[in-house]
């Protein structure tokens, strides 16, 4: 391993060590990019000027400092985008940020401490509105995870991953072999890991998912309660169905959509069981 690529293993354990909740004065953190407003693919020249103000801001806002700044990370969904790791940045500010950026969603996640040890919950912000510009007020939390995965969980994958920085060819330069990709997962609408935390020992811990398609609801119209939070539901996985079907989103668009419909049909059919 030459000094170069030392290095970018050092920058990669200092955000692993963050996410994991082992760096004592990071007690908050946000992932977003400014790529791809309302996932509509751009050109690279504005994606690149659209994360440079992203980081123009960061700095004016003093979001710097020893051991870990904000880093440049890279994530596949299906198209890749660069993004930056943010620590100490409160959920408020992220959001902010991620309406005037156009960005749908945002990633943000505290400390939190119990009975195991200390790690850190991760929060998917998102919002259902489309129109520029978008609000803050209408971003909400659609799932938590409380684990992020890496080593052979991660590394596996060949989508849905994020990771350091990495040729888009996929190949190092400097020595024509395959580039070294070091990759990290949080699993968000994976229903494997809903109960999935990390122990002391940093071994992932995981809870089997109930299997609930015998006891599938039915969502008939008919047969639905009519209260004020089934009614929002409806109109939220109606929401979530149309995005679906929208036109010349780049893949990212489309995995999340599907994710936030299948999020938003649990809590219906919670609900509906009571």
């Amino acid at each position: 391993m030459d000094f170069t690529e030392f290095l970018l293993e050092a920058k990669f354990t200092k955000i692993m060590n963050a996410l994991r909740g082992d760096v004592p004065h990071v007690n908050q953190m946000g992932i977003m990019t400014a790529q791809n407003p309302l996932g509509v693919e751009a050109p690279a020249q504005q994606n690149n000027a659209a994360n440079r103000e992203l980081l123009k801001e960061l700095r004016r806002a003093n979001f710097r400092g020893y051991p870990v700044n904000p880093r440049w990370i890279m994530g596949k969904f299906g198209n890749i985008e660069d993004s930056y790791f943010i620590p100490h940045i409160d959920r408020s500010t992220l959001i902010a940020l991620g309406a005037r950026f156009g960005q749908r969603s945002v990633i943000w996640g505290q400390k939190m401490q119990d009975e195991d040890g200390t790690y850190i919950r991760f929060e998917y912000i998102d919002t259902p509105a489309e129109a520029l510009p978008l609000d803050p007020a209408t971003y909400t939390t659609s799932q938590t995870r409380d684990v992020v995965l890496a080593g052979k969980e991660a590394a596996e994958r060949s989508d849905l991953f994020s990771a350091k920085p990495f040729p888009r060819s996929g190949i190092d330069k400097r020595t024509g072999r395959p580039a070294t990709v070091r990759k990290f997962v949080i699993p968000f609408f994976d229903p494997t890991y809903e109960k999935a935390k990390f122990a002391p020992d940093k071994a992932t811990v995981m809870k089997p998912v109930e299997d609930s398609v015998s006891a599938e609801p039915s969502f008939l119209s008919s047969e639905l309660p009519d209260t004020p939070e089934v009614r929002r539901l409806v109109e939220e996985i109606r929401s979530r169905e149309n995005s679906l079907y929208s036109e010349g989103k780049v893949p990212r668009w489309y995995w999340e959509s599907r994710g936030l419909l299948e999020v938003s049909l649990q809590k219906l059919r919670e609900l509906i069981k009571g």
